[in-house]
């Protein structure tokens, strides 16, 4: 794929960090950074770039939130945990439907 994927990235990030302070933006921020490597020819190298940024984004609410919002940005990076999970099994899923033959 071109580099059309970076621009993705970046329109991404600019919605997060230009976004206000309610959740709903963050849970949109978490599907699509876990999904945009699915849609690539390069599954493992812009998954590594989602994690990367998932990293960051997390790294981001825990010092927004400081030290009492800790169980939240707990929770938050369960949510990113699973995810990126979500995000390998169809991964998982699409290779093994390819490749199976009789």
């Amino acid at each position: 794929m071109p580099d059309v994927t970076a621009l993705f990235y970046i329109a991404i990030m600019a919605f997060y960090l230009l976004r206000s302070n309610d959740g709903s933006k963050l849970i949109i921020t978490t599907i699509v950074l876990a999904a945009i490597p699915l849609f690539t020819s390069d599954y493992w190298q812009w998954f590594k770039v989602s994690v990367g940024l998932g990293i960051y984004v997390l790294m981001v609410e825990k010092a927004k939130a400081g030290y009492t919002g800790g169980g939240a940005v707990s929770a938050f990076a369960m949510f990113f945990m699973v995810a990126f999970l979500v995000s390998i099994f169809i991964k998982t899923i699409f290779s093994v439907a390819i490749n199976f033959s009789f």
